[in-house]
């Protein structure tokens, strides 16, 4: 049994033990003790599966009514947060069955803590080197310890939960269900002669949690466009909806349109962010899981229905340079916009081990005429520099910086980068620069540039870009919204 008890303004709810909820003026409260009730209210408990209305007594209006005719809009908020409450109860309900389930043994997460960083000593090396391998014939990499994700959870029941991948990354779904030790369910997703998407599910969905997978982004392997991408993620959306699913997650590695995310003063244009939220609503989503959105400010475009997760793959990037034998690492921002994603990047390489790890940023410089340049704040002689950003594009930039800071001194020069975009033959011209040791980024997009993964070179496509699998962090992810448990250190850059 939990207690609850909800203040509103001058006003305070109380649920009773039969499930009526009264609505009482504090004023009336003064002389029987209005602190102490407290610990005197208890809600009613409620399974997930049969959720179940409060009802309301007339005394519910009539304390706001006779005692304050202006708190009317009070009292229907106060109607507002008490549906609300109903629904805390349901998710606190759900989590103790599911830790009931589990024989109360796994209270919290088993990653063990060493600091603020996080990894699983559980896992054995053979564990390890399967992953690597199954990892390495698709040409992504891994960080030496499996971080985050724990393989002891894998015999977890997931009869309740259907898993569904659109056509776009097909290959980083199969990576996240195998940590989890399951498969993708059947979903047939084509196109009819005339270019219109068909989209059909073929599993049951009728009270499971639907799970589907699809970056917004443009597929190789199906010849299909970013706005094909987002045509199928929406239909698949509907069709779980239709199918009854109990609860349906969209899980947008890489959300296309999150640069949309303004309108320019004299301007115009569409926030492309704002619209694409409204569309994913609409088709009856209720929870939105990616990968670090361009602007976390984004997350404001969506209604308060759905419930928005924004991961940062800053940690595990972290950790993949802590196991280099770095020289005076110093994290680098390419431009002002990302200072706070290099340093949380920063903050968590000195968490994993290089302590002295420093800072610094290029900032944009307007001069009286007009013109502008970057110029580099902070010290990178004889230091081996990382570059962070959340995207590569068309690399002209990542290019330049790396040229500067070549030029300041620096004695090598990395990049990190969340989403590899290589918008046409951007992945050519940064293999071939010369300024540029190692550039990484993740596999929230698949390989656009028409190479496969040559064995020859340890599975990677070329030693200059790689690829580090993020399939991990979703997959313990998912493994928490399933059994409503927070993901806050997962979407906090440090692992805190």
């Amino acid at each position: 049994m939990y207690r609850l008890v909800t203040k509103v303004s001058s006003s305070i709810l109380r649920t009773t033990n039969n499930g009526n909820t009264h609505f009482y003026n504090k004023r009336y409260l003064s002389s029987t003790g209005y602190h102490k009730m407290k610990e005197s209210v208890i809600a009613p408990r409620h399974t997930p599966s049969k959720s179940k209305a409060y009802p309301s007594s007339s005394l519910f209006f009539a304390h706001g009514s006779q005692n304050n005719p202006s708190n009317l809009n009070t009292a229907l908020l106060a109607g507002a947060i008490v549906a609300g409450a109903g629904i805390f109860t349901n998710a606190i309900s759900a989590e103790e069955s599911s830790s009931n389930n589990n024989n109360k043994k796994n209270k919290e997460d088993k990653t063990l803590q060493h600091g603020n960083k996080f990894y699983n000593s559980n896992v054995n090396d053979n564990q390890i080197n399967t992953y690597r391998q199954k990892l390495l014939k698709k040409g992504k990499l891994m960080t030496k310890k499996m971080h985050v994700f724990d393989p002891l959870d894998r015999k977890e029941n997931f009869d309740n939960v259907a898993v569904f991948s659109g056509n776009s990354n097909v290959s980083l779904a199969e990576d996240i269900v195998h940590y989890l030790n399951t498969e993708l369910a059947d979903a047939k997703v084509s196109k009819f002669a005339d270019g219109e998407t068909s989209v059909q599910l073929g599993v049951s969905c009728r009270g499971k949690n639907v799970f589907i997978i699809q970056s917004i982004c443009e597929s190789k392997d199906t010849d299909s466009s970013l706005n094909d991408s987002l045509m199928e993620l929406l239909l698949m959306i509907s069709a779980a909806r239709r199918a009854s699913a109990y609860r349906i997650t969209a899980i947008l590695p890489y959300f296309a349109y999150a640069r949309q995310n303004r309108k320019v003063p004299g301007s115009r244009v569409t926030i492309a962010i704002a619209d694409i939220a409204q569309l994913l609503a609409s088709a009856g989503v209720d929870r939105v899981l990616t990968i670090d959105l361009h602007s976390a400010l984004s997350i404001g475009s969506f209604p308060n229905t759905v419930n928005v997760t924004n991961l940062l793959s800053q940690n595990i990037g972290a950790i993949y340079f802590a196991e280099k034998d770095l020289h005076n690492p110093v994290v680098v921002s390419p431009k002002d916009g990302g200072i706070n994603r290099a340093k949380t990047f920063a903050k968590a390489l000195s968490i994993n081990g290089y302590k002295n790890a420093n800072f610094a940023a290029f900032i944009k410089e307007v001069r009286p005429d007009g013109r502008s340049k970057r110029v580099l704040l902070g010290d990178v002689k004889d230091c081996d520099c990382i570059l962070v950003d959340d995207i590569i594009d068309t690399g002209t930039t990542l290019i330049k910086r790396a040229k500067n800071l070549k030029r300041a001194g620096a004695r090598k020069v990395y990049a990190f980068a969340t989403h590899g975009i290589f918008s046409g033959n951007s992945e050519k011209l940064v293999r071939k620069s010369p300024y540029l040791d190692e550039v990484v980024v993740s596999d929230t997009i698949p390989f656009l540039s028409g190479e496969e993964p040559n064995n020859e070179n340890n599975g990677v496509v070329n030693e200059k870009v790689v690829r580090l699998s993020l399939a991990p962090l979703l997959a313990e992810t998912i493994r928490r919204i399933i059994h409503m448990r927070s993901t806050s250190a997962l979407t906090a850059g440090t692992g805190e």
